[in-house]
């Protein structure tokens, strides 16, 4: 499996699997930085564009029954590693 953990600036952690473009959210840890689906593997329509400095800008599929799709954006990346 081609995985890849990404940090943000507000201490999130990302793990990405760009075989099947899955991600999951793994939060900070501080109160109030929960967000629906956290922890579980959600489908991402379009491969994100990695770049340290820079915010991720995610394609999800639907999180809830009255959209066609989730997008969410997180803070600047601050790492990117293999595994």
């Amino acid at each position: 499996m081609s995985t890849l953990k990404v940090g943000t600036k507000t201490g999130s952690t990302y793990e990405l699997d760009m075989e099947v473009l899955a991600i999951r959210r793994i939060p900070s840890g501080e109160e109030g930085s929960e967000l629906r689906k956290d922890g579980e593997w959600v489908q991402l329509l379009f491969e994100p564009e990695l770049l340290i400095g820079r915010p991720m800008y995610l394609t999800l599929a639907p999180l809830s029954e009255d959209c066609d799709v989730t997008m969410r954006t997180t803070t600047p990346i601050i790492y990117i590693e293999e595994g």
